[in-house]
């Protein structure tokens, strides 16, 4: 995946400006990384969503994404709890420019989304986006997440809500089948063990990022740990490694493990990157029989939730679909 520094950003915009650019506001600071370092002169229209649950935690953040794109944005409430509404709002927020005759290129900073409903976007972006219009992805990468916390302190989430399959990603599971789940490991072993005791597999298969790339690199100690912990209370698992910033490479690390266990219905828990998340959302929309499920937290970390980095991908959704 195309990686560059965020003060190159607008090189890619220079004679191909975004017709609409989405994005989340968030109470990380992390969601204000693109939009800043982007000009606005490349931009005609700004469509900002915001978690309606985290509404009072994202405010500032929320209104300095306004007070950037000026009269050129709308916004929309998501709602964590109901993937319906998330759902709704999204169709509407994108329907209203598909339906545009002059937008061509589309570009959604996927940093602050939640996982579903980035998930529940790409699902609709799959099955809707008209030819014609260009859509891409950009991801700040995180410098570092639980911002100065030692490892074995570290931490995004706590508690659960409820576990899901995500909308648009139910798969066809058979009842004659046992289940197998595949977990994208990532700081969240709590959020991790709550699928594992809710899906009550009857095989688990925990992925770890691949430490050689350089982005994954200095989050890759805690990660070790979380796998670590994972395998002291599950026991008996299989594991494998796949790239936390290649969604290709992440999809075909996941197929292979599908594959060498044809005999199972297969669940899928991205919970690693955004990227990784699309590489799992790639599997299931080309094998229906795949679900992708998840857990919803009870509380994160929202006062240290990350630090933003200085470099960002693109992907395009020519490239995942």
């Amino acid at each position: 995946m195309p990686n560059s520094t965020l003060d190159k950003i607008n090189d890619n915009y220079k004679s191909d400006p975004i017709d609409v650019f989405i994005c989340c506001a968030s109470f990380e600071d992390r969601c204000l990384a693109i939009p800043k370092s982007l000009s606005i002169t490349q931009i005609k229209q700004a469509v900002i969503f915001v978690n309606r649950d985290y509404l009072l935690s994202s405010k500032k953040n929320f209104t300095h994404l306004k007070r950037i794109f000026k009269t050129r944005n709308q916004s929309y409430e998501l709602d964590t709890g109901n993937p319906l509404i998330t759902a709704d709002m999204i169709v509407e927020g994108l329907e209203y420019f598909f339906s545009g005759e002059d937008v061509r290129r589309i570009a959604i900073d996927i940093t602050a989304f939640t996982r579903e409903s980035m998930l529940i976007m790409l699902r609709y972006l799959h099955d809707h986006r008209a030819k014609d219009i260009f859509v891409e992805f950009l991801y700040s990468r995180a410098e570092e997440y639980s911002v100065g916390d030692p490892i074995d302190k570290k931490w995004l989430s706590s508690g659960h809500k409820e576990v899901r399959s995500v909308l648009g990603y139910s798969g066809l599971l058979l009842p004659t089948k046992q289940n197998h789940l595949i977990v994208l490991v990532g700081f969240e072993d709590e959020r991790a063990l709550t699928l594992v005791n809710e899906c009550e597999p009857a095989k688990i298969t925990l992925g770890i990022p691949d430490k050689s790339e350089w982005a994954t690199f200095p989050h890759q100690d805690t990660n070790v740990d979380r796998l670590r912990r994972l395998k002291n209370i599950i026991g008996k698992v299989s594991e494998f490694t796949f790239s936390g910033y290649d969604a290709k490479s992440t999809k075909k690390s996941i197929q292979k493990i599908i594959e060498q266990e044809p005999t199972y219905n297969t669940i899928i828990a991205p919970m690693n990157t955004k990227i990784s998340t699309i590489g799992a959302a790639m599997v299931a929309l080309e094998n229906k029989d795949v679900q992708i499920c998840y857990s919803q937290a009870e509380t994160y970390n929202v006062s240290n939730y990350s630090q933003a980095g200085d470099h960002f991908f693109r992907l395009s959704l020519d490239d995942i679909t």
